[in-house]
């Protein structure tokens, strides 16, 4: 067994001692003095005068160190000149003494023997695990070798514990019988307690740089993440745009030849039938920019990035260009449209409020029987324009209107009626952000069984007085 090298009233410390320097200037351990001892002893642990090893708060080289700190600093606390302290091994009770003072070479071996009521090296009885794992304090008896038989001492055993893991003993040895018991007892238990709580603090010194680095090397990565999703979406968007494109060609000369009359029956079947699926496969295309938009945004959001140019615009006719393109898109639905006959002019971005009430329409048509209508409500509410979005769907329980507004959370249970239910789960978290950005609300209302109305407010565009001209 190998022991940290001993220290005695005479070795010099490499760390600075407050502890020992506030207990050395009093006479009398006052209770002021005391608190002004414990709070150096807990707040000046030796990391702040060297480093010591990255090593987690049960390590054996730590305490090694720390350890040695810490006997001279509870020598001089207690007044006792036989100090030692033990790491335990985890799970298995083993006590490992990494740092005693005030014993010889001959003493040691015997002293730690006590301490332990086992043989070096062996896990402590299951008892005074027990014990010590409660918070006891334990005393033994302690016998020294032949040339100081006179003296028959006892030893205080106390718990290091950082939270509910023993992680270390305290060996102190007291002159008799007497000073075991009552206050010194309380007081050797308040020592390992504050022993316990300078490892701490010396474990957590050491962690905030390996944290801070950490830390750093995630963010780092997160940068590089948020920059690769937004090269790819944008790689993404160029052969989507021309695939969109191809598409349109296409149905419009199918449509032009169809138009121009003159075809067999079987042809003009057949370039209906590709119609249709050229009709599908626009609405997929549409699906997948849908799709890339969230993500770049999404990307955006992450960095800071998500932005809103505001100008001043009639959401009146946005809301209602946006029903006639859902129309043409789902010609087989009933949109409802309602709305001031005047302008409503808000101060927002445009594309963005197409974007958002988009959204709130393809979840509706989405997510409601094809048989049921669809209504879009916009109103003027004192110094705000509202726009609204109900189905006539499942509804929503209580418990998910305000978890659907988060980033990829989606309904558990939901069924997509019409459409392919495909998405991310960022389409209504990035409508609240949009919206905010703007300085409007969102919301929803929604029971089971009768459907939900999705909302949200956007400031009206202030209306500027015209001076009155000077007669």
């Amino acid at each position: 067994m190998t022991f940290a090298t001993e220290l005695t009233a005479d070795s010099p410390v490499p760390w600075a001692d407050p502890g020992v320097a506030v207990v050395e200037r009093g006479q009398d351990l006052t209770a002021p003095s005391l608190l002004q001892a414990a709070e150096a002893f807990i707040t000046h642990a030796p990391s702040s005068r060297a480093p010591l090893p990255a090593l987690s708060p049960h390590s054996r080289a730590q305490l090694s160190a720390a350890g040695q700190w810490l006997i001279r600093v509870v020598s001089q606390f207690l007044r006792q000149s036989h100090v030692g302290i033990a790491a335990m091994t985890p799970k298995a009770n083993i006590p490992r003494p990494i740092a005693d003072m005030g014993l010889s070479p001959i003493e040691r071996w015997q002293w730690w023997m006590c301490v332990q009521q086992s043989p070096i090296g062996a896990a402590l009885p299951a008892d005074d695990a027990r014990r010590l794992n409660a918070g006891e304090v334990l005393s033994r008896a302690w016998h020294y070798s032949d040339h100081r038989a006179d003296m028959h001492p006892t030893i205080l055993v106390a718990p290091i514990q950082m939270g509910q893991r023993l992680i270390g003993i305290l060996g102190v040895e007291v002159e008799d019988e007497r000073m075991a018991a009552g206050e010194t007892m309380t007081l050797v238990r308040a020592v390992a307690k504050l022993a316990a709580q300078a490892l701490e603090c010396e474990h957590l010194a050491r962690e905030v740089p390996r944290l801070s680095h950490k830390a750093g090397a995630a963010e780092s990565d997160n940068r590089q993440m948020k920059i690769m999703l937004s090269q790819a979406c944008h790689e993404l968007k160029t052969p989507l745009t021309t695939m969109k494109t191809s598409v349109q060609l296409a149905e419009r000369k199918i449509r032009r030849l169809r138009e121009a009359g003159q075809l067999p029956p079987m042809v003009d079947e057949s370039l209906a039938h590709i119609d249709h699926l050229l009709v599908m496969a626009n609405r997929d295309i549409n699906q997948e920019d849908h799709l890339i938009d969230d993500l770049l945004d999404l990307a955006r959001m992450q960095v800071g990035k998500l932005e809103v140019t505001p100008s001043p615009c009639d959401i009146t006719a946005l809301a209602r260009d946006t029903v006639e393109r859902f129309h043409l898109i789902w010609p087989d639905r009933v949109i409802q449209f309602e709305a001031p006959t005047e302008a409503v002019v808000v101060s927002a971005d445009p594309y963005r409020l197409v974007q958002i009430i988009g959204n709130y329409l393809t979840n509706a048509l989405k997510y409601s029987p094809s048989d049921c209508p669809v209504e879009v409500r916009v109103r003027v509410e004192q110094e705000f324009a509202s726009v609204a979005v109900r189905d006539y769907g499942a509804g929503l329980p209580k418990q998910e209107l305000k978890r659907i507004w988060e980033r990829f959370y989606r309904v558990k249970g939901g069924v997509a009626h019409n459409g392919s239910g495909v998405g991310l789960g960022l389409g209504l978290s990035i409508c609240r952000m949009l919206v905010q950005l703007s300085h409007g609300k969102v919301g929803v209302t929604s029971s089971p069984g009768e459907g939900s109305t999705f909302w949200f407010t956007i400031p009206l565009q202030p209306i500027r007085s015209v001076p009155t001209p000077m007669m």
